[in-house]
């Protein structure tokens, strides 16, 4: 079974310089991101790898969750940064055989984009509000990582922010 992790960062603070990249998360956005580190724990999910944006809120959010991963499962990846989706469709297609699940921690649209296009027809509403935060997770026991395609994943979940974290 293949596994494929998708998570928004937590809520970030308002950026009120021209540099993006180093926005932080928010009180709340941190928040959001331990109270859903520990819904990951409670679920035993631990991703086999980890690509995660560089940029602050992205690192944040994925310390936050907690999940204590060996360091050489994850990586921070700078194409991840305002990257479109074909980027994280990429990665997914260099994974060897042997990694069964990976998250990808990152932005919107980006993010977005790809919880869409994994699916041919996801049959719910939970993703289409994909806000700041929200984690889904995709399946499919009959694919490899190379030989990946769009529309070939099923929706398992989505877990939404708790809107009461902070």
């Amino acid at each position: 079974m293949k596994t494929i992790y998708l998570l928004r960062h937590a809520e970030a603070e308002a950026n009120l310089s021209d540099d993006d990249f180093c926005r932080n998360l928010s009180k709340f956005g941190t928040s959001q991101a331990t109270n859903l580190g520990e819904t990951l724990r409670q679920k035993n999910i631990k991703p086999d790898r980890v690509f995660c944006s560089p940029s602050y809120r992205t690192l944040q959010t994925f310390q936050a969750l907690g999940l204590q991963l060996a360091p050489e499962t994850v990586s921070y990846t700078r194409e991840l940064y305002n990257a479109p989706e074909s980027v994280y469709l990429e990665l997914l297609e260099t994974l060897d055989e042997t990694i069964e699940s990976v998250m990808f921690v990152g932005h919107n649209p980006a993010i977005f984009t790809l919880a869409l296009s994994l699916t041919e027809f996801c049959g719910t509403e939970d993703i289409y509000s994909y806000e700041p935060c929200t984690f889904t997770i995709f399946e499919n026991s009959e694919i490899c990582w190379d030989k990946m395609r769009k529309r070939c994943f099923s929706l398992k979940e989505t877990i939404h922010p708790d809107t009461d974290a902070a």
